[in-house]
């Protein structure tokens, strides 16, 4: 019988989100970006944009003060630092304005 490779159901934008603003997970990093199509699906613009619509104040400023530096840098590094950077906050529902 031939296996199927494991894929993850968080690999959205949602996921990375997730892991960014809430469970910090290394290890969960680890396994996104050895996914194939990791590239693909990390969507840096989108990710972007809802992190600065963020209600706390440190994570839309992190976003606005290094918009520069996140335009020049590659899906995978942009990533760990939001992960090491942003801090931890509660589940809550970022509106998304048109």
């Amino acid at each position: 019988m031939e296996q199927k490779k494991k894929t993850f159901r968080n690999r959205n934008i949602f996921g990375y989100l997730g892991n960014i603003l809430g469970s910090k997970s290394m290890e969960l990093y680890s396994r996104h970006i050895a996914e194939e199509g990791f590239d693909a699906d990390f969507k840096k613009v989108v990710l972007l944009r809802y992190l600065s619509m963020s209600p706390d104040e440190r994570v839309r400023e992190i976003v606005f003060r290094n918009q520069l530096l996140f335009d020049r840098t590659d899906s995978k590094t942009l990533y760990r630092y939001l992960l090491r950077v942003v801090p931890r906050q509660r589940s809550e529902f970022i509106r998304y304005i048109k």
